[in-house]
């Protein structure tokens, strides 16, 4: 695949973003064509819409955030005097975090998706990722340094990490 590759007729690449990146992160960003898969399901296996985003990794938090605010998290709404009130299932920074590590720390060498399951009282989120070594849930679980899988798009997104 190269840059050319298009994705529902729009370019997925630009040199804009390209030359932002590292040379050694080429390769993990141009592997980012497997996209996002989002679906909104009754159970686990009646699926009852579903949506897919593809670009450069930008676009994709970008668009999977949009999506998960405005179609598939149900935000419950009150009212203040004339002003409206809507409050979401998940706080938007949490659901940015959670986006964000599903991109960071998945295994791009696995041309699996990320997949982003919306059910009426929870909400998964799945990568082609795994756990650094020696590392249990237990650990995972619990206060710990960051270890991104991907050093140089975690950079890319959060600055430095420490």
């Amino acid at each position: 695949m190269g840059l050319e590759e298009h994705c529902i007729g729009k370019p997925i690449f630009t040199r804009g973003i390209l030359n932002s990146f590292e040379k050694s992160c080429l390769t993990t960003l141009v592997r980012s064509l497997h996209g996002s898969f989002l679906g909104y399901f009754d159970s686990e296996t009646d699926l009852r819409y579903h949506g897919e985003v593809c670009g450069n990794l930008f676009t994709q938090v970008s668009k999977t955030m949009d999506l998960l605010m405005t179609k598939y998290l149900k935000a419950m709404i009150r009212y203040e005097g004339i002003q409206r009130i809507e409050t979401y299932p998940v706080p938007e920074d949490a659901l940015r975090e959670a986006v964000l590590n599903a991109v960071v720390h998945r295994d791009y060498a696995v041309a699996a998706q990320i997949q982003i399951r919306v059910y009426d009282n929870r909400l998964k989120i799945w990568n082609p990722g795994k756990l650094p070594e020696n590392w249990s849930l237990e650990k995972l679980l619990s206060q710990h340094p960051s270890q991104p899988s991907n050093p140089d798009i975690a950079n890319a997104f959060l600055g430095p990490v420490k």
